[in-house]
């Protein structure tokens, strides 16, 4: 048999029936090419055409639950705006990027290689199987005396001996004589009938997915140390790289050393004046790599510092991360119950975000007021020191706005109609209770309304000219205790709300610790705008245990409920009704009812056993005395028995 598998595969060199077939590995790849391919081009183009979404990733029209954003109309913002989306639209800002180049490259090289499978499959021949027919060059159909005829014809052509040069002619003969034996005998025909080869059942190698370069049996070694480098050396220095970058970063995307950092040098005294030099001394701004094509901005920046007298937030140049090292520092602060540290963090961000220095500037945010409107506030009879109250004044009354041109006091209404205006509404109560009793968990319940918008409209991006990304209102809503400026109150509990709503329901849990009126003070802060913080007190009462006791309630049904015996005791009541013994039904109520009548059972039990004991101990005192006397008796009988024998 091994003779005609090599005539059999000599014509061929190697790439027939009988040797390894790595077809079904082209087909392979080139699904797999297939399959990565669509999608990367899909999202490729879609990131390179699709503007609108991209734009509407910064600025939805929508919220979350339906309601329409409403974004800040004056000049610097809708130019913000616009400004994004022409650099959007630009090709070269959608395509012409380093990566975006490098992942085009990339693409176009993977298509090329998939055409070039693609071109490769054409030349693949499916499976060659030994049939006679086509060797005898004859149809199935064929009859005994045409396979004969055919079979002389060929084999005087074939003949080895008429092609002593060639030898594959030889082989070819043998293939001939085969093929007739197959169509001739009966024995060869029915192995071909069976197993599709004259001489019986024979094996074949055929690759599935898999190249011919990796069974070749020169090429183990190398495969096995690929794979042992892929496995061992490759695919664990790729986890310990990416480890050893994300063990630098907590949980909340800051590194390491800054929340370490923070923890640290944090304390409770830790004021606005200090949070600039903990923003330049975290692990962020140690490492960040400051460019050749910084120098001019740092320069600016530097004699923005120098001049002190100058707002110092003036450069749009600010941290990438300064808003998570911030948020560090709010969670550090309020975890420790530093209710004047949190809000000194607050008052930093909103200098980081409005390009503000400290509240006393909250008038700087208005657009197109600087620092000589400034001080024109802070003169004369009706002085304007804070936001709030710049907003509360009528469109004509406005201080500072007198000498400015229409298209400046457009946008400053505009900006005082987007600006928040929040009414702040708070009780506290104890679920499903009248009064609030010490010990018991309270809930302040806070509504929250944006009297600046309508209905079905939400809070869009707020008025921030200088910073650099899209910024959405956060309100970090506080519970404390009243206390004055200098103490500021024990915080109890406190939550950060990022609803944009109209109407914000929040609440806050606490225990109730001390009898009598108690006075709450709810905070609301916004880190995005200064002077806009609203502060509300919230009085209750609460009773001492003695003064308020409190009555369980327990349901019927649930009293129902707990008569009825459970799975186990209807388990435990089966075992004692089907067992032999004798024994009494356990029931959990009628448990002390069986216990006192076991006792008294056994009282009686005892009591009966006692009398027993007394009557034998009676019956034997009295057959000891019978027996006594008897003895007497005897022996007095005896001694006058011999007295007589004597006499």
């Amino acid at each position: 048999m091994s003779q005609f598998r090599d005539t059999f595969t000599k014509d061929e060199q190697r790439e027939n029936l009988l040797d390894y077939d790595d077809n079904a590995f082209m087909f392979f790849l080139c699904s797999v090419t297939v399959c990565i391919l669509i999608p990367w081009s899909f999202f490729f183009f879609r990131k390179c055409l699709a503007i609108t979404n991209t734009y509407r990733q910064k600025y939805p029209e929508k919220s979350a639950a339906g309601s329409k954003f409403r974004y800040c109309q004056c000049s610097a913002c809708v130019a913000q705006r616009a400004e994004l989306h022409k650099k959007l639209s630009l090709f070269r800002t959608r395509f012409l990027t380093k990566g975006r180049l490098i992942e085009f490259g990339a693409l176009m090289l993977c298509w090329l290689g998939f055409v070039l499978i693609c071109r490769n499959l054409q030349d693949v021949q499916s499976i060659k199987t030994f049939d006679p027919f086509e060797i005898l060059d004859v149809s199935p159909s064929a009859t005994q005396r045409e396979i004969k005829k055919a079979y002389r014809l060929m084999s005087l052509k074939y003949h080895p001996d008429k092609n002593v040069n060639d030898p594959t002619q030889g082989a070819r003969f043998i293939m001939i004589a085969k093929a007739y034996q197959a169509l001739t005998d009966e024995v060869a025909k029915k192995n071909y009938e069976k197993y599709g080869n004259p001489d019986g059942p024979g094996g074949m190698k055929i690759g599935v997915g898999l190249p011919r370069f990796l069974v070749e049996e020169g090429n183990q070694i190398l495969v096995l140390s690929f794979f042992f480098l892929f496995l061992l050396v490759v695919l664990p220095m790729i986890f310990l790289c990416y480890y050893q970058r994300q063990k630098k970063y907590a949980p909340n995307g800051v590194m390491v050393d800054t929340v370490q950092f923070l923890t640290h040098v944090m304390t409770e005294g830790t004021r606005l004046k200090n949070l600039p030099e903990l923003l330049a001394a975290s692990g962020e701004s140690r490492s960040m790599k400051i460019e050749r094509d910084d120098d001019k901005d740092m320069q600016q920046i530097c004699d923005a510092v120098v001049e002190s007298k100058k707002r110092i937030f003036t450069m749009p140049v600010i941290v990438r991360d300064s808003l998570p090292i911030t948020q560090c520092m709010m969670e550090i602060s309020v975890l420790s119950d530093w209710y004047l540290t949190a809000d000194s963090i607050l008052e930093f961000r909103r200098c980081l975000i409005q390009a503000i220095n400290g509240r006393s500037q909250s008038l700087l945010q208005i657009p197109h007021f600087d620092e000589d409107v400034l001080r024109h506030c802070h003169r004369g009879k009706h002085v304007i020191r804070e936001l709030g109250d710049f907003l509360r004044q009528e469109g004509e009354e406005r201080r500072g706005t007198m000498d400015m041109s229409k298209e400046q006091q457009a946008d400053i209404q505009a900006f005082c109609d987007h600006v928040p205006n929040i009414e702040i509404q708070a009780e506290i109560i104890v679920d499903d209770e009248a009064e609030i009793v010490v010990g018991d968990v309270a809930t302040c319940r806070i509504t929250m309304t944006r009297k600046n918008l309508k209905e079905g409209e939400a809070a869009g991006a707020v008025h921030a000219p200088y910073f650099q990304e899209p910024k959405y209102e956060e309100w970090w809503i506080f519970l404390k205790e009243k206390g004055d400026s200098v103490t500021g109150g024990r915080l109890i509990n406190f939550l950060k709300s990022r609803n944009l709503e109209r109407v914000v329901k929040e609440s806050l849990q606490f225990r109730v610790g001390r009898p009598g009126k108690n006075v709450m003070t709810v905070v609301a802060s916004c880190d995005s705008y200064a002077g806009v913080d609203v502060t509300i007190d919230v009085e209750f009462r609460a009773y001492t245990p003695e003064e308020k006791p409190r009555e369980v309630f327990v349901h019927p049904e649930d009293v129902k409920l707990d008569e009825e015996p459970t799975l186990f005791q209807q388990m435990l009541g089966d075992m004692c009704v089907n067992s032999s013994d004798e024994e009494e039904e356990f029931d959990m109520e009628e448990a002390p009812k069986v216990v006192r009548k076991k006792q008294a059972a056994e009282t009686d039990g005892a009591a009966g056993t006692k009398q027993e004991d007394a009557k034998e101990a009676g019956n034997s005192a009295e057959s000891a005395t019978a027996a006594t006397e008897t003895n007497k008796n005897d022996g007095v009988t005896g001694a006058e028995n011999r007295k007589d024998s004597s006499s």
